[in-house]
Parts: C-alpha cells; structure tokens; sequence
C-alpha cells in the first residue's frame, strides 16, 4: 500500500521565526508558545484520559445484563469515543518533545583489561620504547 505522510503536515516548530509577533520580544514569545503548547497537551491528556475511562465503563456495561437499547447506547458511547480519539490522533500537533520517544538509555563503558585489550575483542597496537619515551617527556631532549 500507500503510506500516509499527512501527520508529518502538523509539525510544529517551537523557534519558528516566521511565526513572531512583532510586538513581542523573540524570548516570550518562544516561552508563551511553550506554555500554550504544554497546557493544550495536558488538556489533551485529559479528554484521552476520560474518552478511555467512558469506553472501559461502557465495554463493562456490555457484559452486563441490560436491554438492547442500553447495549445500543453503550456501543454508541464507544464508537463515539474511538472517533474521537482517531480524530485526536490523526490531528495531533507534533513537537521536539512528541516527535520521538527514547525505547532504551544506556551508557557502554569499555575498559581496558590487563593485556591490553578491550573487553569488546579490540587491541590497541604494541606500544614502542619510543613512544613510551615521548609519554614521560623525554622525547623532547632526545630530539635536540
């Protein structure tokens, strides 16, 4: 199939320079963008939260014994809800902060062990009495 790029479409910059109010100065602008940004994201968080929360409770209902017309009206709940959550998803602004998620952080330390070689198989090259030389300092009086 076709892939759909159109979410790509509703990135948004959070140091747009095209996007500054002339009487604003550049800094609180960014910042009041931010907080604007920040507040519609928590207030999205909220709307998922409870259009989860009212699909959970209307799926339970389901299970219950109830009339046709209450099992018509708890299915609507849940197709409205998953609508709108489809609709939220697809028209979701993408920012530096959602655009990606970190799966797995971790720091590879590789120590030398007593042979000179690293833990990863890797060897440094053999060391000369010259080089060794040059690390004290006494190249320099060698070469004069």
């Amino acid at each position: 199939g076709i892939t759909d790029y159109s979410k790509w479409d509703n990135i948004e910059l959070s140091d747009d320079e095209s996007d500054v109010h002339p009487n604003i100065e550049k800094g609180t602008w960014f910042r009041l963008k931010h907080q604007q940004r920040v507040q519609r994201e928590e207030e999205e968080a909220k709307e998922v939260e409870q259009l989860t929360k009212d699909m959970a409770e209307a799926k339970e209902k389901l299970w219950q014994d109830i009339s046709a017309s209450e099992k018509e009206k708890q299915q609507a709940i849940i197709d409205k809800a998953k609508a709108r959550l489809e609709k939220m998803e697809k028209n979701k602004k993408w920012n530096v902060d959602n655009i990606c998620k970190v799966k797995e952080e971790r720091t590879l330390v590789n120590h030398e062990n007593a042979s000179g070689s690293h833990s990863d198989g890797y060897s440094l090259p053999p060391s000369t009495e010259k080089d060794k030389s040059f690390m004290k300092g006494d190249a320099l009086s060698e070469d004069t």
